[in-house]
């Protein structure tokens, strides 16, 4: 089964093989048989029209772009902050802890038995926050695993090549018979 992610791999790859396709020598002479069978305004209108099309594509392809990677980004710095969280539980159990080794004299003013059940009251919540951060971590990670960020940007910057492939198509080689010296 394919993924997004191979979907768009092998989109890119057909467009870099379309435009590989373009710039081989026999189709760059497509402005030479246009300008031999009189019809170089209809090739300039449908190239014109060609690039038109695709730069729409582009324009599509690009937010698209920006919003995968932006994911990707964002799921990136809300990594830490489960752990974040997770370690803010530790450090008040670290609280109960110590105040439950406190000398009776010094304990008594703190109440540990309250002071502890506020503070396992508190660690609860940070775990229950930190287990519910986690879940929506891995979503947004299978969201973005989806996105295949690092291949929309093969996508678009392959689209763009195409796109100057097919306006390449307007401009007529250079003629061989035109370069030679004549004597």
């Amino acid at each position: 089964m394919s993924t997004p992610a191979d979907i768009v791999r092998d989109l890119r790859e057909l467009v870099d093989a379309l435009t590989a396709l373009l710039r081989t020598s026999t189709m760059r002479e497509i402005p030479n048989i246009a300008r031999d069978l009189g019809v170089t305004d209809q090739l300039v209108q449908l190239v014109d029209r060609a690039k038109s099309l695709f730069d729409q594509v582009c324009a599509g392809a690009e937010p698209l772009q920006r919003m995968a990677i932006g994911a990707d980004a964002l799921v990136a710095m809300a990594g830490p902050v489960p752990p974040l969280v997770n370690g803010l539980a530790d450090v008040t159990e670290g609280i109960a802890n110590w105040v439950q080794t406190l000398p009776p004299d010094r304990a008594a003013e703190l109440q540990p038995a309250e002071a502890n059940q506020a503070v396992r009251t508190i660690t609860q919540s940070f775990r229950s926050v930190s287990d519910a951060l986690d879940q929506g971590l891995e979503f947004a990670e299978g969201v973005v695993e989806l996105m295949a960020p690092e291949q929309w940007t093969g996508l678009v910057t392959s689209l763009k090549a195409f796109t100057q492939a097919i306006v390449d198509l307007k401009a007529p080689p250079p003629a061989a018979d035109a370069a030679a010296p004549t004597s």
